[in-house]
């Protein structure tokens, strides 16, 4: 991987040292979880659902070929099935409450654009990356209610960071071909998996029963649609 990366900017920087135009840009949109990320199973399983996403853009062109990078930081956020994960199918067993976690997935993305009709007003840039992906801690209560007895369970995942792929595509549209500030489509799709850090604590009328720990590799892809702003900074 370090290899990978290292490679990734020496092609960066040797391109950026070219007549480049350079882009700053924001969007804001929803995403949508994929695979074991969105299944509903066991605890390897996602059960994740939609949310909210944004991501700072900085991209750069050249004016020789139209080939260009960027670099991109994302935050991802996804609900989670709570309701589901914590039901109980067994007839003396009644939950009373519960309170889920998020999903909460920060990227730092780089790679290689190539965009279509640049002297236009509308344009496209497809682009394809890797990246580093953080995912933060989180954790899961829920009470149950047992003829003469309750059970509390807390489950807690820790997670680590992960690499990634990912592609997308930007769809630009400007008022004018001399129009600093553009507005685009973004879709986005990146996929990788981390190693989380499964904790299940059990206890019976107040007092621990049983703890478990186990570890397990979590899939996290996901796709998102935003739209935003791009502003060219300069022109070299």
């Amino acid at each position: 991987m370090k290899k990978t990366i290292v490679i990734l900017i020496l092609l960066l920087s040797s391109n950026i040292k070219a007549q480049v135009t350079h882009m700053l840009g924001f969007t804001v949109g929803v995403n949508k979880p994929l695979g074991k990320f969105a299944k509903q199973g066991d605890s390897s399983t996602g059960y994740a659902l939609g949310g909210l996403a944004y991501t700072v853009n900085y991209d750069y062109v050249s004016h020789k070929n139209n080939f260009g990078g960027f670099f991109t930081f994302s935050n991802q956020s996804f609900d989670f099935d709570a309701d589901n994960y914590t039901s109980t199918d067994e007839p003396d067993l009644t939950r009373s409450s519960y309170s889920g976690f998020r999903y909460n997935i920060k990227s730092i993305n780089y790679g290689f654009l190539y965009i279509i009709n640049k002297n236009s007003k509308v344009s496209f840039i497809p682009k394809v990356g890797a990246g580093t992906s953080f995912s933060r801690a989180t954790s899961l209560d829920a009470k149950y209610l047992f003829p003469g007895n309750s059970i509390t369970l807390n489950e807690t995942v820790k997670a680590s960071s992960a690499f990634n792929l990912n592609f997308g595509l930007d769809l630009t549209f400007r008022k004018s071909t001399e129009s600093q500030l553009s507005y685009f489509i973004k879709m986005f799709w990146q996929t990788g998996s981390y190693e989380a850090e499964h904790t299940l604590t059990t206890k019976l009328n107040g007092q621990l029963f049983d703890k478990t720990q186990n570890t397990y590799n979590q899939s996290m892809g996901f796709y998102s649609y935003s739209i935003g702003a791009r502003y060219i900074l300069k022109h070299k």
